[in-house]
């Protein structure tokens, strides 16, 4: 009988995304375990890839670096055709006039508490 890896040493590391494709896929842990075993020859029991991935797919099971989740790549960014003859803008376009007469964000409230107790 072989002995259980240490931790993260598992021979099913390398194959996590095809498992997790397999499962989206809608294929059966006896079927993963039987794939792993024919292609790999990892042989090991559908409870344990089950385990595994559950483990594996954790978010909240802190991982050591090196074994975070593969992340998708985008393309690289395409550079835009830029005009050379800069335009020159007399007026900010994100710039606001503050009014002389600001609105007071509390007038409402005020005459309605001034409605409520009109003694005070």
């Amino acid at each position: 009988m072989r002995e259980k890896p240490k931790a993260y040493r598992s021979p099913l590391w390398k194959h996590l995304e095809e498992i997790r494709r397999w499962r989206r896929e809608q294929e059966t842990w006896e079927a993963i375990a039987e794939r792993l075993r024919v292609n790999y020859g990892i042989v090991i029991s559908f409870q344990s890839v089950q385990s595994f991935f559950k483990r594996a797919i954790d978010p909240d099971h802190k991982r050591p670096l090196g074994f975070e989740p593969e992340t998708v790549t985008s393309a690289p960014a395409q550079k835009l055709a830029v005009d050379p003859s800069p335009v020159e803008e007399s007026v900010d376009p994100f710039s606001i006039e503050a009014p002389s007469n600001p609105i007071d964000p509390f007038a409402k409230s005020r005459r309605k508490y001034q409605q409520e107790n009109p003694n005070e």
